[in-house]
């Protein structure tokens, strides 16, 4: 099984579900992604007479960042999202913070997006950030 080793960003792999239910590969548009694996809630427990405390582990939840740059052609990363707000279903991903090549990491699962805000200052790129939540469980697995 390969291992990605040390590893730089710029290789990172992010696929969404567009509408339509097709896994889309906007890599080339994302800056970063933030909030992948999610954290497992972690419930305090602790009763009289323990000496420290004691956690019951809950749920994955969290929340997803991932930053891009704007563009609105066919198939970018805004094209796939900017019709979010009329979702009815969960959105499948696939992340690869490592890239793509057989036994890498790839996190995959499905998200909810909350907001995609996109701000513009006259002198900077336009960027913009999707907001999702996790939507059940993710899962850490790898490239095959």
């Amino acid at each position: 099984m390969a291992t990605s080793g040390k590893a730089h960003g710029s290789k990172l792999v992010f696929k969404l579900d567009n509408q339509a239910g097709t896994l889309k590969d906007i890599s080339s548009y994302v800056k970063s992604v933030d909030g992948l694996p999610a954290e497992i809630e972690m419930n305090d427990v602790t009763c009289g007479g323990a000496v420290g405390h004691q956690w019951f582990r809950g749920l994955p939840s969290g929340d997803i960042k991932i930053e891009c740059v704007f563009d609105d052609t066919a198939d970018s990363a805004w094209d796939v999202i900017k019709d979010f707000k009329s979702d009815t279903t969960p959105r499948s991903f696939e992340y690869g913070p490592a890239g793509s090549t057989s036994g890498y990491v790839k996190i995959t699962g499905e998200c909810v997006i909350k907001s995609c805000p996109l701000p513009a200052k006259s002198t900077d790129p336009l960027t913009f950030v999707i907001n999702a939540s996790l939507d059940g469980a993710d899962v850490v697995g790898v490239y095959s």
